[in-house]
Parts: structure tokens; C-alpha cells; sequence
């Protein structure tokens, strides 16, 4: 296991910049994953790595040894994606020593590994059948097996559970997770679902339009979004502007005791659950029910405030209903609030 530095890593393919500048450092034993949607170019810093992609600017470091121009055979980062690309003719002990066996190391050797293997990866009694016998969830833990098998420095997965049913995925999230600390292995995995790399991330990076908008832990990125770009991503769906006078923040939906100075201008962002409402007897902003979503476990509401529309999330199965008036109320101790002039500076909390 290694180390990875990126250095201002760029990419572009006929003009269109789909890198830009990319630094990153993923320490020994973490598991980075790299969260962003369709085309912001996850897939590509992936493939940088395992050296698919060769960097129009830039270097890539594994352990402080530059690896801009060692081959992909020798870089020793082994990439497994949602394809797999298991060998069709050959039982999963096949499939799992064929990386040992290209390398010329002895068939009692590669025996004892591939044993060793099967039974970290809790493959036990599937030894001698082909890929086509056995469940998507296994074929998962036969390729990941094969990728081990060679001791890579990194192990890098791309969209890995994206074809498996939800409780397949969930399965395979918790055990690829379980696995990697216990052997303390440094992984790098591309994924666009946000639950998916809160829950088995050490460190995410969130990548939008090609460069990374934050890199820290789940919690952070997920209660502390650095820019209004991330907190969009992460369906922070309710903008209140406005500008601080006399201790207030004054805004079209009323004015908020603030600590913030004078003069500045904001925009507060609360997450669905951030707003609470309750009857219209309560003290709060008045808004009226348009929409009302049951969800099973949770309803969601979409309430008007004086032209802004509200999104609202609750486990408990209140009775409002469209055309409710209900009052409103703001947990502004949690929320993030972004300058307005310049929402890239960093975000605090009320």
C-alpha cells in the first residue's frame, strides 16, 4: 500500500477541459472516493492514476516516486470497474490466480494464495465454478480477490456496485468497507451516489465540471459544503438571501436576529430537514402546503413563503395537506451561508 499525490493535474480531450488543476493526496491505508455526477471527470483522474490516461499537465506520486512515465504493468495500481471482465471459461480459482500466474510465480504458491483469498472474500465452496454459476455480488468479490491477488499499492474501483440490485449494493458497500480496514489496503473509488460515499469514505472528493470543489471527511462535506456548488450537489434546495442591519438579517421572509458585522450581504442554505412547520397557530413565517410526497418512512412538503418555494423533509407522519397554511420556522444554528458576493469563501454555521 502506498501513498498518492496528485500535482495541478489537467486533462482536456479536443479542447474540452475535463481536469483542471487537480491536487489531491490520499494517505496510506485511506479510502478515497471521488463523488461527482456524469462528466465531471472522475473517471478520468481514475484512469490517470492506473496510468490508462496519460496527464497533459502535471504528476502523479506514489510513495514520492514519480510515476508520469512508469507503464501501466509497473505502476502496481490494479483497476476493477463495473464491468469486471472475468474470464468466461475459467473457474473463479482460475480467474483469481491468473495475475499471480502471468507473473510466472509457482502453481503451489499461487494454490495457497488463491486458498487464502477465497476465504478472506468469503468465497468458500464456489472454487471450481464460472462466473455464470454464481451471483453478481460474488462475481464483485471474485474480481476485487483477483485485483488483491497481486498485492497492489493502490486499489482503485470505478463505479463498482453500480449494476447490483439495492440490497446487493448495500451488502457489498459494507463488506468492501470491512475489508479495506482490515487490511488496511489504500483505495481510490469513483462513485455519483452521495449515500454511497458518505457511508465508506474516509476522505471524499467532490468533483463538479472537472476540479474539486472540497476534500475532507463525510461529515464535514456533507454539514459544511465549501461552496454553493457543493451544497447544490448535495440537495440543499432552499436559498434564503438577504443582508445584515442593526443585528438582523433582513430578507423577504422576515428578519433573524444575527452576530453577523454590518452591511453584508448573505445567502443561508438549509437542507430539507433544516426547516420545520408546524400549525399556523405556532409562532413563525407563514407559508401555504402546494405539495405533499409520502415516502414510506418520510413525507416531504413543498411550501410557498411569499414566493419562495420551501422543501421540508420529516419522519413524522404529520396531516398537512395542499392548500394548508402552516408556520414556518428555521434552524439556523446549523445551517451554511455563503457571501454572497463571493460564495467560494469558506462557510460557518449560525
Amino acid at each position: 500500500m502506498s501513498k498518492i499525490k496528485m500535482n495541478r493535474l489537467s486533462k482536456a480531450y479536443d479542447g474540452n477541459q475535463v481536469i483542471h488543476n487537480i491536487d489531491m493526496e490520499v494517505g496510506e491505508g485511506e479510502l478515497v472516493v471521488l463523488l461527482g455526477p456524469s462528466g465531471s471527470g472522475k473517471t478520468t483522474l481514475l484512469h490517470g492514476i492506473a496510468g490508462l490516461v496519460h496527464m497533459d499537465q502535471g504528476s502523479i506520486y506514489f510513495d514520492d516516486e514519480c510515476i508520469d512515465h512508469v507503464p501501466i504493468e509497473k505502476r502496481n495500481a490494479v483497476l476493477v470497474d463495473q464491468s469486471l471482465l472475468l474470464f468466461p471459461h475459467m473457474t473463479l480459482s482460475q480467474n483469481i490466480g491468473f495475475g499471480l500466474k502471468m507473473r510466472g510465480m509457482h502453481k503451489k504458491l499461487i494454490d495457497e494464495k488463491v486458498k487464502k483469498l477465497i476465504a478472506l472474500l468469503e468465497l468458500g465452496g464456489h472454487e471450481n465454478k464460472r462466473p455464470n454459476e454464481i451471483s453478481g455480488g460474488q462475481m464483485q468479490r471474485v474480481a476485487i480477490a483477483r485485483a488483491l491477488a497481486i498485492e497492489p499499492r493502490v486499489l482503485l474501483l470505478d463505479e463498482p456496485f453500480s449494476k447490483l440490485d439495492i440490497v446487493l449494493r448495500k451488502n457489498m458497500q459494507k463488506f468492501v468497507r470491512d475489508l479495506q480496514k482490515k487490511l488496511g489496503i489504500t483505495m481510490i473509488m469513483v462513485t455519483h451516489d452521495k449515500e454511497e460515499a458518505l457511508s465508506m469514505a474516509d476522505k471524499v472528493a467532490v468533483l463538479l465540471d472537472g476540479t474539486i470543489q472540497q476534500f475532507d471527511t463525510p461529515d464535514k462535506v456533507y454539514e459544511k459544503p465549501a461552496s454553493r456548488a457543493v451544497a447544490d450537489f448535495f440537495g440543499m434546495r432552499n436559498y434564503i438571501e438577504g443582508y445584515v442591519e442593526d443585528g438582523l438579517f433582513i430578507t423577504k421572509l422576515g428578519a433573524f436576529r444575527t452576530h453577523h458585522e454590518e452591511g453584508l450581504k448573505l445567502t443561508y442554505v438549509f437542507r430539507p430537514e433544516e426547516i420545520h412547520i408546524n400549525h399556523e397557530t405556532f409562532e413563525g413565517t407563514l407559508g401555504v402546503i402546494q405539495n405533499r410526497t409520502y415516502l414510506g418512512d418520510k413525507i416531504t412538503y413543498e411550501i410557498e413563503c411569499k414566493d419562495l418555494i420551501l422543501h421540508h423533509i420529516t419522519l413524522q407522519h404529520k396531516a398537512f395537506q395542499p392548500g394548508d397554511t402552516v408556520t414556518v420556522n428555521f434552524d439556523f444554528k446549523n445551517a451554511v451561508y455563503f457571501e454572497t458576493a463571493s460564495e467560494n469563501k469558506e462557510n460557518a454555521t449560525c
